[in-house]
Protein backbone atom coordinates (compact mmCIF):
# COMPACT_ATOMS: atom_id res chain seq x y z
CA UNK A 1 0.00 0.00 0.00
CA UNK A 2 1.44 3.35 -1.04
CA UNK A 3 1.84 5.85 1.79
CA UNK A 4 0.67 9.39 1.05
CA UNK A 5 3.58 11.72 1.77
CA UNK A 6 3.32 14.62 4.18
CA UNK A 7 2.45 17.83 2.34
CA UNK A 8 3.25 21.25 3.77
CA UNK A 9 3.34 24.51 1.83
CA UNK A 10 4.20 27.86 3.38
CA UNK A 11 2.10 29.71 0.79
CA UNK A 12 0.70 29.24 -2.70
CA UNK A 13 0.82 31.40 -5.81
CA UNK A 14 -1.69 30.40 -8.51
CA UNK A 15 -0.55 31.03 -12.06
CA UNK A 16 -3.27 31.50 -14.66
CA UNK A 17 -1.72 29.32 -17.35
CA UNK A 18 -1.13 32.32 -19.62
CA UNK A 19 2.20 30.94 -20.83
CA UNK A 20 0.56 27.67 -21.91
CA UNK A 21 -2.21 29.52 -23.75
CA UNK A 22 0.35 31.74 -25.45
CA UNK A 23 2.38 28.75 -26.63
CA UNK A 24 -0.71 27.01 -27.99
CA UNK A 25 -2.42 29.87 -29.77
CA UNK A 26 -0.17 32.81 -30.57
CA UNK A 27 2.13 34.02 -33.26
CA UNK A 28 4.69 32.15 -35.27
CA UNK A 29 4.35 29.03 -33.16
CA UNK A 30 3.19 25.94 -34.94
CA UNK A 31 3.54 22.22 -34.53
CA UNK A 32 6.00 20.59 -36.90
CA UNK A 33 6.41 16.90 -37.57
CA UNK A 34 9.76 15.23 -37.98
CA UNK A 35 10.58 12.47 -40.45
CA UNK A 36 9.41 9.84 -37.95
CA UNK A 37 6.17 11.68 -37.16
CA UNK A 38 7.41 13.05 -33.83
CA UNK A 39 6.18 16.54 -32.88
CA UNK A 40 9.13 18.91 -32.89
CA UNK A 41 9.66 21.91 -30.63
CA UNK A 42 7.61 24.96 -31.52
CA UNK A 43 9.18 27.65 -33.66
CA UNK A 44 10.10 30.66 -31.53
CA UNK A 45 8.92 34.15 -32.31
CA UNK A 46 11.38 36.44 -34.09
CA UNK A 47 10.04 39.82 -32.95
CA UNK A 48 8.65 41.16 -29.67
CA UNK A 49 4.85 41.18 -29.82
CA UNK A 50 4.73 39.65 -33.29
CA UNK A 51 2.08 37.10 -34.09
CA UNK A 52 -1.64 36.53 -34.20
CA UNK A 53 -3.42 37.47 -30.94
CA UNK A 54 -6.91 36.79 -32.26
CA UNK A 55 -7.34 34.00 -29.69
CA UNK A 56 -7.56 36.67 -26.96
CA UNK A 57 -11.11 37.54 -27.95
CA UNK A 58 -13.38 38.55 -25.04
CA UNK A 59 -16.63 38.55 -27.00
CA UNK A 60 -19.42 36.37 -25.61
CA UNK A 61 -19.03 32.68 -26.34
CA UNK A 62 -15.34 32.90 -27.34
CA UNK A 63 -12.98 30.20 -26.15
CA UNK A 64 -10.73 32.70 -24.38
CA UNK A 65 -13.62 34.40 -22.54
CA UNK A 66 -14.88 31.02 -21.35
CA UNK A 67 -11.39 30.23 -20.05
CA UNK A 68 -11.27 33.57 -18.20
CA UNK A 69 -14.73 32.97 -16.75
CA UNK A 70 -13.76 29.51 -15.47
CA UNK A 71 -10.60 30.97 -13.96
CA UNK A 72 -12.57 33.80 -12.34
CA UNK A 73 -15.08 31.35 -10.86
CA UNK A 74 -12.19 29.36 -9.45
CA UNK A 75 -10.55 32.48 -7.98
CA UNK A 76 -13.74 33.71 -6.32
CA UNK A 77 -13.71 30.53 -4.28
CA UNK A 78 -10.22 31.50 -3.11
CA UNK A 79 -10.93 35.20 -2.67
CA UNK A 80 -10.99 35.06 1.13
CA UNK A 81 -7.80 33.01 1.40
CA UNK A 82 -4.20 34.20 1.21
CA UNK A 83 -3.59 32.41 -2.10
CA UNK A 84 -2.08 34.82 -4.64
CA UNK A 85 -3.18 34.65 -8.28
CA UNK A 86 -2.06 36.21 -11.56
CA UNK A 87 -3.99 37.58 -14.48
CA UNK A 88 -4.40 35.81 -17.83
CA UNK A 89 -2.00 38.12 -19.62
CA UNK A 90 -1.41 38.19 -23.35
CA UNK A 91 2.35 37.78 -23.32
CA UNK A 92 4.26 40.55 -25.13
CA UNK A 93 1.01 42.41 -25.86
CA UNK A 94 0.55 44.93 -23.00
CA UNK A 95 -2.54 46.60 -24.46
CA UNK A 96 -4.39 43.31 -24.79
CA UNK A 97 -3.25 42.35 -21.27
CA UNK A 98 -4.72 45.61 -19.94
CA UNK A 99 -8.00 44.82 -21.71
CA UNK A 100 -8.10 41.37 -20.08
CA UNK A 101 -7.31 42.89 -16.69
CA UNK A 102 -10.24 45.28 -17.01
CA UNK A 103 -12.50 42.35 -17.86
CA UNK A 104 -11.61 40.65 -14.56
CA UNK A 105 -12.21 43.91 -12.67
CA UNK A 106 -15.50 44.95 -14.28
CA UNK A 107 -17.11 41.56 -14.92
CA UNK A 108 -15.89 39.63 -11.87
CA UNK A 109 -14.71 42.19 -9.32
CA UNK A 110 -11.28 40.56 -9.16
CA UNK A 111 -7.84 42.17 -9.14
CA UNK A 112 -5.35 39.47 -10.13
CA UNK A 113 -1.66 40.35 -10.13
CA UNK A 114 -0.89 42.07 -13.47
CA UNK A 115 2.19 40.93 -15.40
CA UNK A 116 4.54 43.10 -17.47
CA UNK A 117 6.97 41.36 -19.80
CA UNK A 118 10.43 42.49 -20.74
CA UNK A 119 10.15 45.30 -23.28
CA UNK A 120 6.81 46.66 -22.03
CA UNK A 121 6.80 50.49 -22.08
CA UNK A 122 6.99 52.23 -18.70
CA UNK A 123 3.59 53.88 -19.12
CA UNK A 124 1.88 50.51 -18.53
CA UNK A 125 3.56 50.26 -15.14
CA UNK A 126 2.19 53.73 -14.37
CA UNK A 127 -1.25 52.71 -15.57
CA UNK A 128 -1.54 49.80 -13.13
CA UNK A 129 -0.04 51.58 -10.13
CA UNK A 130 -2.13 54.73 -10.57
CA UNK A 131 -5.29 52.72 -9.90
CA UNK A 132 -4.07 52.09 -6.34
CA UNK A 133 -5.48 48.54 -6.60
CA UNK A 134 -2.31 46.57 -7.26
CA UNK A 135 0.12 46.15 -4.35
CA UNK A 136 2.01 43.61 -6.46
CA UNK A 137 3.24 43.63 -10.06
CA UNK A 138 4.69 40.66 -11.93
CA UNK A 139 7.70 40.92 -14.25
CA UNK A 140 8.15 38.20 -16.88
CA UNK A 141 9.75 37.79 -20.26
CA UNK A 142 12.93 35.77 -19.76
CA UNK A 143 11.32 32.67 -21.25
CA UNK A 144 10.59 34.50 -24.50
CA UNK A 145 12.82 35.93 -27.23
CA UNK A 146 14.48 38.58 -25.06
CA UNK A 147 18.16 38.10 -24.24
CA UNK A 148 19.37 38.64 -20.69
CA UNK A 149 21.35 41.89 -21.36
CA UNK A 150 18.27 43.42 -22.99
CA UNK A 151 16.05 42.26 -20.13
CA UNK A 152 18.47 43.70 -17.57
CA UNK A 153 18.36 47.14 -19.20
CA UNK A 154 14.55 47.05 -19.23
CA UNK A 155 14.24 45.81 -15.63
CA UNK A 156 16.81 48.36 -14.42
CA UNK A 157 14.63 51.16 -15.76
CA UNK A 158 11.47 49.66 -14.27
CA UNK A 159 13.02 49.31 -10.83
CA UNK A 160 14.40 52.85 -10.95
CA UNK A 161 10.82 54.06 -11.28
CA UNK A 162 9.59 51.65 -8.61
CA UNK A 163 12.39 52.62 -6.19
CA UNK A 164 12.63 56.43 -6.44
CA UNK A 165 15.10 58.53 -4.47
CA UNK A 166 12.12 60.27 -2.86
CA UNK A 167 11.28 56.93 -1.21
CA UNK A 168 14.90 56.32 -0.14
CA UNK A 169 15.26 53.94 -3.11
CA UNK A 170 12.78 51.52 -1.54
CA UNK A 171 10.15 49.83 -3.74
CA UNK A 172 6.68 51.40 -3.74
CA UNK A 173 5.11 48.05 -4.65
CA UNK A 174 5.89 44.36 -4.39
CA UNK A 175 7.41 42.80 -7.51
CA UNK A 176 7.32 39.10 -8.43
CA UNK A 177 9.83 37.76 -10.96
CA UNK A 178 8.52 34.95 -13.15
CA UNK A 179 10.99 32.18 -14.14
CA UNK A 180 13.69 33.93 -12.15
CA UNK A 181 16.22 31.84 -10.20
CA UNK A 182 19.43 33.07 -11.80
CA UNK A 183 21.67 34.19 -8.93
CA UNK A 184 22.79 37.30 -10.80
CA UNK A 185 19.21 38.42 -11.48
CA UNK A 186 17.79 37.51 -8.07
CA UNK A 187 20.44 39.61 -6.34
CA UNK A 188 20.30 42.59 -8.70
CA UNK A 189 16.83 43.92 -7.79
CA UNK A 190 14.67 44.07 -4.63
CA UNK A 191 12.20 41.31 -5.51
CA UNK A 192 9.42 40.48 -3.09
CA UNK A 193 9.25 37.01 -4.63
CA UNK A 194 10.41 34.95 -7.61
CA UNK A 195 9.53 31.54 -9.03
CA UNK A 196 11.15 28.88 -11.15
CA UNK A 197 11.22 25.16 -11.94
CA UNK A 198 15.04 25.15 -12.10
CA UNK A 199 15.26 22.88 -9.05
CA UNK A 200 13.70 19.93 -10.88
CA UNK A 201 14.78 20.66 -14.46
CA UNK A 202 18.45 20.65 -13.51
CA UNK A 203 18.03 17.54 -11.35
CA UNK A 204 16.42 15.61 -14.20
CA UNK A 205 19.49 16.25 -16.38
CA UNK A 206 21.91 15.30 -13.62
CA UNK A 207 22.75 18.75 -12.25
CA UNK A 208 22.91 20.09 -8.71
CA UNK A 209 23.40 23.63 -7.40
CA UNK A 210 25.45 24.14 -4.24
CA UNK A 211 26.78 27.23 -2.44
CA UNK A 212 30.48 28.05 -2.66
CA UNK A 213 32.41 26.85 0.38
CA UNK A 214 34.97 29.11 2.04
CA UNK A 215 37.24 28.08 4.91
CA UNK A 216 36.94 31.58 6.35
CA UNK A 217 33.17 32.11 6.16
CA UNK A 218 31.63 28.70 5.43
CA UNK A 219 28.87 28.50 2.82
CA UNK A 220 28.58 31.73 0.86
CA UNK A 221 25.43 33.12 -0.73
CA UNK A 222 26.97 36.47 -1.68
CA UNK A 223 28.59 34.87 -4.75
CA UNK A 224 27.16 32.77 -7.57
CA UNK A 225 26.74 29.08 -6.68
CA UNK A 226 28.46 26.06 -8.17
CA UNK A 227 26.39 24.28 -10.83
CA UNK A 228 27.79 20.85 -11.56
CA UNK A 229 26.66 17.58 -13.14
CA UNK A 230 26.69 14.48 -10.94
CA UNK A 231 24.90 11.83 -12.99
CA UNK A 232 26.60 8.60 -14.01
CA UNK A 233 23.83 7.75 -16.42
CA UNK A 234 23.94 9.27 -19.93
CA UNK A 235 21.46 12.13 -20.29
CA UNK A 236 20.57 14.15 -23.40
CA UNK A 237 22.59 17.15 -22.26
CA UNK A 238 25.66 15.05 -21.37
CA UNK A 239 26.14 14.28 -25.03
CA UNK A 240 25.89 17.88 -26.22
CA UNK A 241 28.42 20.68 -26.35
CA UNK A 242 28.83 21.10 -22.58
CA UNK A 243 31.68 18.56 -22.55
CA UNK A 244 33.00 19.08 -26.03
CA UNK A 245 36.74 19.49 -25.97
CA UNK A 246 37.94 22.96 -26.88
CA UNK A 247 34.69 24.74 -26.00
CA UNK A 248 35.41 28.33 -25.01
CA UNK A 249 33.49 30.53 -22.64
CA UNK A 250 31.97 30.17 -19.16
CA UNK A 251 30.61 26.65 -19.67
CA UNK A 252 34.18 25.38 -19.90
CA UNK A 253 34.85 26.42 -16.31
CA UNK A 254 31.45 26.62 -14.57
CA UNK A 255 29.18 23.94 -16.05
CA UNK A 256 31.09 20.67 -16.00
CA UNK A 257 30.91 17.17 -14.61
CA UNK A 258 32.00 16.51 -11.04
CA UNK A 259 34.80 14.16 -12.16
CA UNK A 260 36.20 16.80 -14.46
CA UNK A 261 35.84 19.81 -12.17
CA UNK A 262 38.17 21.93 -10.06
CA UNK A 263 39.07 20.83 -6.54
CA UNK A 264 37.40 23.89 -5.06
CA UNK A 265 34.10 22.96 -6.76
CA UNK A 266 34.42 19.36 -5.55
CA UNK A 267 35.00 20.55 -2.00
CA UNK A 268 31.90 22.75 -2.16
CA UNK A 269 29.86 19.74 -3.31
CA UNK A 270 31.27 17.42 -0.63
CA UNK A 271 30.69 20.02 2.11
CA UNK A 272 27.10 20.70 1.03
CA UNK A 273 26.16 17.04 0.73
CA UNK A 274 27.73 16.35 4.12
CA UNK A 275 25.83 19.30 5.58
CA UNK A 276 22.56 17.81 4.24
CA UNK A 277 23.51 14.22 5.22
CA UNK A 278 23.04 13.13 1.61
CA UNK A 279 25.31 10.40 0.17
CA UNK A 280 27.02 10.46 -3.21
CA UNK A 281 25.22 7.28 -4.29
CA UNK A 282 26.54 3.85 -5.26
CA UNK A 283 26.08 1.25 -7.99
CA UNK A 284 26.65 -2.47 -8.42
CA UNK A 285 28.26 -3.66 -11.64
CA UNK A 286 30.09 -0.39 -12.19
CA UNK A 287 31.47 -1.15 -15.61
CA UNK A 288 32.34 2.19 -17.10
CA UNK A 289 32.19 3.21 -20.71
CA UNK A 290 33.68 6.34 -22.23
CA UNK A 291 31.24 9.15 -22.97
CA UNK A 292 33.24 10.05 -26.05
CA UNK A 293 33.33 13.72 -25.10
CA UNK A 294 36.14 15.00 -22.86
CA UNK A 295 36.70 11.45 -21.60
CA UNK A 296 34.02 11.46 -18.88
CA UNK A 297 33.19 7.88 -17.82
CA UNK A 298 29.57 6.81 -17.62
CA UNK A 299 27.88 3.63 -16.50
CA UNK A 300 26.98 1.11 -19.13
CA UNK A 301 23.16 1.42 -19.21
CA UNK A 302 22.88 -2.30 -19.95
CA UNK A 303 24.90 -3.43 -16.94
CA UNK A 304 24.41 -1.55 -13.70
CA UNK A 305 22.20 -1.49 -10.62
CA UNK A 306 21.68 1.33 -8.11
CA UNK A 307 22.56 0.16 -4.59
CA UNK A 308 22.36 3.52 -2.82
CA UNK A 309 20.29 6.55 -3.73
CA UNK A 310 22.42 9.65 -3.82
CA UNK A 311 23.51 12.66 -5.83
CA UNK A 312 25.02 10.51 -8.60
CA UNK A 313 22.27 7.91 -8.80
CA UNK A 314 18.85 9.48 -8.12
CA UNK A 315 17.26 12.55 -9.63
CA UNK A 316 14.91 12.97 -6.64
CA UNK A 317 17.91 13.24 -4.37
CA UNK A 318 19.43 15.85 -6.68
CA UNK A 319 16.11 17.71 -6.56
CA UNK A 320 16.33 17.73 -2.76
CA UNK A 321 19.87 19.13 -2.96
CA UNK A 322 18.68 21.92 -5.25
CA UNK A 323 15.66 22.74 -3.09
CA UNK A 324 17.89 22.97 -0.03
CA UNK A 325 20.21 25.39 -1.82
CA UNK A 326 17.45 27.70 -3.05
CA UNK A 327 15.79 27.73 0.38
CA UNK A 328 19.11 28.58 2.05
CA UNK A 329 19.63 31.36 -0.50
CA UNK A 330 16.11 32.64 0.15
CA UNK A 331 16.84 32.90 3.88
CA UNK A 332 20.11 34.74 3.19
CA UNK A 333 18.46 37.62 1.34
CA UNK A 334 17.95 41.07 2.83
CA UNK A 335 14.56 41.69 4.45
CA UNK A 336 12.02 43.24 2.07
CA UNK A 337 11.68 46.10 1.41
CA UNK A 338 15.33 46.90 0.91
CA UNK A 339 17.15 49.57 -1.00
CA UNK A 340 17.85 49.39 -4.73
CA UNK A 341 21.46 48.39 -5.33
CA UNK A 342 24.06 51.04 -6.16
CA UNK A 343 24.68 49.24 -9.45
CA UNK A 344 21.14 49.99 -10.63
CA UNK A 345 20.12 53.25 -8.99
CA UNK A 346 20.57 56.59 -10.71
CA UNK A 347 20.55 59.89 -8.90
CA UNK A 348 17.98 62.15 -10.41
CA UNK A 349 15.19 64.52 -9.49
CA UNK A 350 12.53 62.85 -7.27
CA UNK A 351 9.48 61.62 -9.13
CA UNK A 352 6.18 63.31 -8.21
CA UNK A 353 4.37 60.33 -9.71
CA UNK A 354 6.13 57.83 -7.42
CA UNK A 355 5.42 60.05 -4.40
CA UNK A 356 1.68 59.77 -5.15
CA UNK A 357 1.92 56.02 -5.63
CA UNK A 358 3.87 55.59 -2.40
CA UNK A 359 1.28 57.48 -0.36
CA UNK A 360 -1.66 55.64 -1.92
CA UNK A 361 -0.11 52.22 -1.35
CA UNK A 362 1.03 53.07 2.19
CA UNK A 363 -2.65 53.29 3.05
CA UNK A 364 -2.69 49.56 3.76
CA UNK A 365 -2.31 47.77 0.44
CA UNK A 366 1.40 47.02 0.83
CA UNK A 367 2.59 45.48 4.08
CA UNK A 368 5.83 47.04 5.26
CA UNK A 369 6.59 44.18 7.61
CA UNK A 370 10.15 43.06 6.98
CA UNK A 371 10.16 39.68 5.23
CA UNK A 372 12.79 37.85 3.22
CA UNK A 373 12.42 37.29 -0.52
CA UNK A 374 10.19 34.32 -1.28
CA UNK A 375 11.10 31.68 -3.84
CA UNK A 376 8.01 29.94 -5.22
CA UNK A 377 8.88 26.50 -6.56
CA UNK A 378 6.98 25.47 -9.68
CA UNK A 379 7.11 22.09 -11.38
CA UNK A 380 6.76 18.60 -9.98
CA UNK A 381 4.09 16.03 -10.61
CA UNK A 382 1.78 13.89 -8.51
CA UNK A 383 2.21 13.89 -4.74
CA UNK A 384 5.65 12.34 -4.41
CA UNK A 385 7.89 14.46 -6.64
CA UNK A 386 7.01 17.92 -5.38
CA UNK A 387 8.94 20.35 -3.18
CA UNK A 388 6.55 19.94 -0.26
CA UNK A 389 6.84 16.13 -0.41
CA UNK A 390 10.60 15.94 -0.97
CA UNK A 391 11.49 18.57 1.64
CA UNK A 392 8.51 19.13 3.96
CA UNK A 393 10.83 20.46 6.66
CA UNK A 394 11.61 23.48 4.47
CA UNK A 395 7.94 24.55 4.34
CA UNK A 396 8.39 25.72 0.74
CA UNK A 397 6.40 28.31 -1.16
CA UNK A 398 4.62 26.68 -4.12
CA UNK A 399 3.57 27.91 -7.56
CA UNK A 400 0.61 26.03 -9.08
CA UNK A 401 -0.98 26.51 -12.50
CA UNK A 402 -4.69 26.71 -13.23
CA UNK A 403 -4.08 25.31 -16.70
CA UNK A 404 -2.94 22.07 -14.98
CA UNK A 405 -5.61 22.02 -12.28
CA UNK A 406 -7.06 18.75 -13.58
CA UNK A 407 -3.68 17.05 -13.87
CA UNK A 408 -2.23 14.62 -11.37
CA UNK A 409 -1.87 16.09 -7.92
CA UNK A 410 -2.40 19.82 -8.60
CA UNK A 411 -5.83 20.09 -6.96
CA UNK A 412 -4.76 17.77 -4.15
CA UNK A 413 -1.79 20.01 -3.39
CA UNK A 414 -4.01 23.08 -3.28
CA UNK A 415 -6.59 21.36 -1.08
CA UNK A 416 -3.89 20.21 1.34
CA UNK A 417 -2.93 23.84 1.83
CA UNK A 418 -6.53 25.06 2.18
CA UNK A 419 -7.31 22.33 4.72
CA UNK A 420 -4.26 23.23 6.82
CA UNK A 421 -5.33 26.88 6.77
CA UNK A 422 -8.87 26.00 7.88
CA UNK A 423 -10.57 26.75 4.55
CA UNK A 424 -13.06 24.61 2.65
CA UNK A 425 -11.46 22.36 0.05
CA UNK A 426 -12.36 22.59 -3.63
CA UNK A 427 -13.94 20.11 -6.01
CA UNK A 428 -14.05 20.39 -9.76
CA UNK A 429 -17.39 20.03 -11.48
CA UNK A 430 -17.60 16.93 -13.63
CA UNK A 431 -18.83 17.40 -17.19
CA UNK A 432 -22.10 15.68 -17.93
CA UNK A 433 -21.71 12.72 -20.32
Amino acid sequence: MEVTPKIYQQSIFMDSGAYSLFGLHVGETRDQKGQTGRTLDRVKRKRWGAGDYSFYDLSKGSEFRLYCDRYATFLRRLKHTDVLFTTVDAIMNPEKSWEVQQYFVKEHGLYPVPVLHGGTPINYLYRYLETGKYPMIGFGGLGQIMRIPTYVRWADEMFRHLCPSSNRYLPVAKVHGFAMTSWELMTRWPWWSVDSATWIKLAAYGWIVVPVWSKETGFRHDVAPVQINMSRKPTPRMTKFWWREGVKGPRQTKDRHFDNSYESAKESVHRWLEHLHIPMGAFAGEEMIEAGLAGIPQLDPENFQITEDGATSCFKVRAQVNLQYFKAFELSRLPWPHELSDEVKTYRKPSIFCDKIRHSLDGGLVSRQATGMRIYFSGGRGLTCTPEALTPELKPHIMLTFHDIKSSGTLDRLNAYLERKGHATLKLKQKKP
